[in-house]
């Protein structure tokens, strides 16, 4: 049993419970293996002086056979010293059993969804995203260590505005290397990638496509620029040591009709209404501090619906616990 669970038991014996128990590991050796100051923090609740409260919590535990003694010093610290039996057992069972001694099945199998990085496919990853990765990885495998079914999920960002000004800034950057005029869009994206990626573009597909207006063919402009910054992103990342189990398509969210079902659900719960000719859902009550547009007056979607739906349809998959592990740039909501 922990030491921290002894206490409690011990705590549980004197009539408290649910009190948070710290434990330190003193700086100088002749104050024990581990140190608590939890009877300081029972004097009002036991109506008792603290270093009484820590005699009764130190006889109980000098009754567990783990310790050589359990001193109180000072205004009621408790100072724990292992009996070497006990330090020795452990050894053997470290020893004997390396690896059920420091694993403990603390998930039970229960599965956990953990979506991190999640980049915008608009760009090369930066610092920041290689945070988020190592994070989001760490934490993956120690989950997956403590017999946790984890599922490692990437959200791609493929649809919208964003995916549109990446195509166009594609497509403007081909115009460029033709020797046409084209403006380059006003929040386009701008870095020396764009221009690799127009290059790419016409080894691709040609001289021909170049000759057409960007409305007739900004689908295949989009399409290729996500799928060739995903293939970096997804190289960038095994090189970096990190793998995903699911590359979940916001688009894909439209196409199957998750979007609709979902939004579908919370109108059945109230949860959302029209206003101004566009349809709000009721963030307000759930502790936001304004409800917040799903559908525009024009009929277009928010980034916000599709957040819904996705979290939505995480949920319908079954998860126990769903982890998100955000960036400077998932800000907002």
């Amino acid at each position: 049993m922990k030491v921290k669970a002894l206490i409690e038991e011990a705590l549980r014996e004197m009539g408290v419970d649910g009190t948070l128990v710290e434990l330190e590991v003193p700086r100088q050796k002749q104050h024990g293996d581990l140190s608590t100051p939890v009877a300081m923090s029972l004097a009002r609740v036991l109506k008792k002086p603290p270093r009484e409260i820590a005699e009764t919590i130190a006889k109980k535990l000098m009754q567990t056979g783990i310790f050589e003694k359990v001193d109180v010093a000072g205004p009621g610290f408790v100072n724990l010293f292992y009996s070497k039996d006990f330090l020795f057992n452990e050894l053997k069972a470290l020893l004997s059993e390396p690896a059920g001694c420091l694993r403990k099945d603390i998930g039970q199998g229960k599965r956990v969804q953990v979506e991190f990085v999640s980049a915008n496919p608009t760009g090369p990853l930066h610092l920041g995203h290689g945070r988020g990765a190592a994070v989001g990885a760490a934490l993956s495998n120690l989950l997956e260590r403590a017999n946790y079914d984890v599922e490692r999920e990437f959200y791609i960002n493929d649809a919208g505005r964003q995916v549109h000004l990446l195509g166009e800034s594609i497509y403007a950057r081909l115009m460029e290397l033709k020797g046409k005029d084209y403006p380059f869009p006003e929040d386009g994206y701008r870095g020396e990638y764009i221009i690799e990626l127009a290059k790419r573009f016409l080894s691709v597909y040609g001289e021909t496509i170049a000759e057409r207006p960007f409305e007739e063919v900004k689908e295949t402009f989009i399409e290729f620029g996500i799928q060739e910054m995903l293939k970096e992103i997804r190289d960038d990342l095994r090189d970096f040591g990190v793998e995903f189990d699911r590359w979940q398509s916001e688009k894909a969210l439209y196409r199957e009709g998750l979007v609709k079902n979902c939004l579908s659900e919370l109108r059945q719960k109230d949860l959302l209404y029209e206003k101004d000719g566009a349809l709000w859902f009721r963030a307000e009550a759930f502790g936001d501090e304004k409800d917040r547009v799903v559908i525009k007056s024009d009929g277009s979607y928010t980034y916000f619906a599709s957040d819904i739906a996705y979290h939505w349809y995480k949920i319908q998959r079954g998860f126990d616990r769903l982890i998100n592990i955000w960036g400077a740039d998932h800000h907002g909501y």
